[in-house]
């Protein structure tokens, strides 16, 4: 029962973990018809899988002694250093403009 639970865990971490660098690159490499909100959309993303990064990290340490445990803290770390790359890439300025049809008259609706 406790080796299932830490494998769902385990798989669970894994999963957040391609999200969390899957958000990052999007972050640090948008589309160019992104928008603001996207990013902002895409920031709050981030922060949720990190938050629950962080809850199923702390949750593996009750399986400790669980055969097949794996310390997750050695590379969470690692996934830790991108969320201010994330969030210094956003804020320097580097949002994406606008996209060009949005100013032509043609695509006005009123």
């Amino acid at each position: 029962m406790e080796q299932q639970t830490l494998k769902r865990l385990t798989q669970a971490r894994g999963r957040l973990k391609a999200t969390v660098t899957h958000l990052v690159n999007y972050i640090e490499n948008p589309p160019p018809q992104n928008t603001y909100s996207g990013v902002d959309d895409t920031l709050a993303r981030l922060n949720q899988a990190f938050r629950s990064l962080e809850e199923i990290t702390d949750e593996m340490h009750v399986y400790d002694n669980v055969e097949g445990f794996e310390d997750p803290t050695e590379d969470f770390q690692a996934y830790e250093e991108k969320r201010p790359s994330a969030k210094r890439h956003t804020s320097s300025g580097s949002q994406p403009e606008l996209p060009n049809w949005i100013f032509s008259r043609q695509n006005w609706l009123f």
